[in-house]
């Protein structure tokens, strides 16, 4: 199968929704694999069911978990082997045993696998798009877009931006119940707001219930929380910015004669509209790494190492951004800042008045390993010290 199919294979991937939602676990175990790729700590078309693939799972479960969802990396290891493209290889001798359970459905636990499984692998065509670094990226995005589905996605934006869960419910609830059903039967066609994704389109359906006599009376009565619903969720879906140089960017990448998916998830992701953006909000829970301001509309992405001199997967990964208020990243991004191995900030003596920007010593981010690299990198060529 080629990418397309792979992709539409991963947004479809069967899951368990038993507990009323979908159960992180398979999507979290093939991101575990590509992050162990990226790391360069897999290299091979087997994938050994050992302490270094259940930390990675366990790293990205954390991300997506919900409720009581239990880290278990077992089952998905185990259950993947419902798609075709994951196979399980059984330790000699143990062969028979491991088809009978694949045919109860039946994994057991971890020593049980261990005693079972001698390594999983995938099909020789998707490992071969895996040695790609722009196209892990883009299957990790599906993967990642499955994971957060709009109305959780909604809800965690909102929290970032200092709604109450009683506030947000009462939103959704609105959205996707009375206000669908509004818009539905006063255009005469099926809307789902929940699912709609521009905020242009919000902004329509918003002035034609303007003139829609029930919606006029319910909003009233419900002292504008129908109107503030709909306001929210266009403010939700409404960012994105663009200068001239990140222009300049689009036209090379848009030049490169490259897969039109990759190309695509680069076109957006240098607009600081597609998975990049999406990665560093998502890690930073949507406030500012520096003042832990929480409103979206106002942060940017910011690339640690240059986009200028980062290859594609660079370009993509979540450990090369930092999300900044527009004043901390210019600074960032021009070099009168940076920050030390242990997060600490770095003033150039450069930056005059930098209290006026917001910046002053003794400010520091939180770092994980894989951001050093980075910072080394921004350190060394793009602070003026």
């Amino acid at each position: 199968m080629n990418l397309q199919e792979y992709l539409e294979v991963f947004r479809t991937l069967k899951v368990n929704s038993s507990s009323g939602h979908a159960k992180p676990h398979k999507a979290c175990m093939l991101l575990a694999v590509i992050d162990l790729l990226d790391s360069g700590s897999l290299t091979q078309n087997r994938f050994v069911f050992d302490d270094r693939l259940k930390d990675a799972f366990s790293q990205r479960f954390e991300q997506y978990r919900q409720g009581n969802d239990k880290d278990t990396p077992v089952y998905p290891f185990f259950h993947l082997s419902s798609a075709d493209f994951w196979h399980l290889t059984a330790n000699v001798g143990k062969e028979a045993e491991l088809q009978q359970r694949l045919k109860d459905s039946a994994p057991g636990g971890t020593g049980v696998i261990k005693q079972l499984v001698a390594h999983a692998s995938v099909s020789p065509d998707l490992f071969l798009l895996l040695q790609d670094a722009s196209t892990r990226s883009v299957l990790a995005g599906e993967l990642e877009g499955t994971l957060l589905g709009p109305k959780e996605a909604f809800a965690q934006w909102c929290r970032s931006v200092g709604k109450s869960d009683k506030t947000i419910s009462n939103y959704l609830n609105a959205l996707g119940g009375p206000i669908s059903q509004w818009a539905s039967a006063q255009q005469g066609r099926s809307i789902e707001i929940v699912n709609t994704t521009q905020a242009g389109q919000i902004v329509e359906i918003r002035d034609a219930l303007l003139e829609y006599g029930l919606y006029q009376e319910r909003n009233r009565v419900g002292k504008g929380m129908y109107s503030a619903a709909l306001n929210l969720w266009e403010r939700y879906l409404h960012e994105g910015r663009a200068t001239s140089r990140i222009e300049r960017d689009i036209s090379e990448i848009e030049a490169r004669e490259i897969d039109a998916t990759v190309k695509d998830t680069l076109v957006r992701a240098r607009r600081g509209q597609g998975l990049f953006r999406n990665r560093v909000l998502q890690q930073w829970e949507s406030r500012c790494a520096v003042t832990g301001y929480a409103d979206p509309r106002f942060l940017i992405a910011s690339h640690i190492k240059p986009w200028q001199s980062s290859d594609d997967r660079e370009r993509l990964d979540r450990f090369n951004g930092f999300p900044f208020i527009p004043s901390v990243d210019k600074a960032f991004d021009l070099g009168f800042i940076s920050f030390d191995a242990a997060g600490k900030i770095m003033i150039s003596t450069e930056l005059e008045e930098p209290e006026k920007l917001g910046i002053r010593e003794g400010q520091s981010v939180m770092l994980l390993a894989r951001h050093h690299a980075y910072l080394e990198y921004h350190r060394a060529s793009c602070f003026s010290g």
